[in-house]
């Protein structure tokens, strides 16, 4: 069954390797952009393949912050849990004499 995976996983890497070689000429083309802000007009251009790896990467990532929030929250609250087992467990015990006392 290893074998059979890998062979896949090659085979699948064959024909994406092969179809970013055949479609070379499109990857470096380069595309016109402009932005238009009121102020004044920025034209640039860029090769395809740069903005496919910008629009991967932003897309990175927004999602790697989106999951960062919960992350941290969730290490707080763990932080938060584990200093009050330890003030628990660390508390001297409640003699009978202190108990009635209350």
């Amino acid at each position: 069954m290893r074998l059979f995976k890998l062979i896949v996983a090659l085979v699948i890497v064959g024909l994406v390797v092969l179809f970013v070689w055949q479609n070379t000429g499109t990857w470096v083309s380069k595309t016109n952009y402009g932005l238009d802000i009121y102020i004044g007009k920025i034209a640039f251009s860029l090769e395809l393949y740069v903005v496919m790896f910008l629009s991967a990467l932003g897309g990175f990532l927004v999602g790697f912050l989106a999951l960062l929030r919960p992350y941290l929250r969730l290490r707080r609250t763990i932080a938060r849990e584990k200093k009050e087992k330890k003030a628990v467990v660390e508390a001297p015990p409640v003699s009978e004499a202190q108990r009635e006392a209350s």
